[in-house]
């Protein structure tokens, strides 16, 4: 029978679900971002018509510039939100795992898993067989 806390899983599900929403969100956040940056981009361009070459290669260069900038922008928003929730996700995993340690010490529940395959953790040393005899 496990002694294992049945909050536990649950609370692990959970943690894990709310960060795969965070990332989902966090990703469409960061395509939204991009399509208003294109959408702006493109009206700005279909406005303003170069009047020659030099013009239109200058207006090229400041065209990437302005690209670059904003995939740096939108990248730095999303490595920020994914890093705030993973340290959110982390903090919950260790709470649930918190709580199931105040319930059950760990070499217990390590204990509880590897007990069908005959393994003892260091923390709970197996019994010592048997002395025979004098020796």
């Amino acid at each position: 029978m496990s002694t294992i806390p049945t909050e536990l899983p649950m609370a692990l599900y959970k943690a894990q679900l709310d960060f795969f929403m965070r990332t989902g969100a966090l990703l469409q956040e960061s395509g939204q971002r991009w399509v208003e940056f294109s959408t702006e981009h493109l009206k700005e361009g279909a406005l303003a018509r170069p009047t020659g070459p030099a013009e239109l290669l200058q207006r090229q260069f400041g065209d990437m510039q302005t690209l670059a900038q904003e995939a740096t922008d939108n990248q730095k928003a999303l490595v920020a939100g994914l890093s705030e929730a993973m340290r959110a996700w982390q903090q919950a995993s260790a709470d649930a795992l918190g709580h199931a340690n105040t319930a059950l010490p760990p070499t217990d529940a390590w204990n509880e898993l590897l007990k069908p395959f005959g393994l003892v953790t260091p923390a709970q040393p197996a019994a010592k067989p048997a002395s025979r005899g004098g020796k």
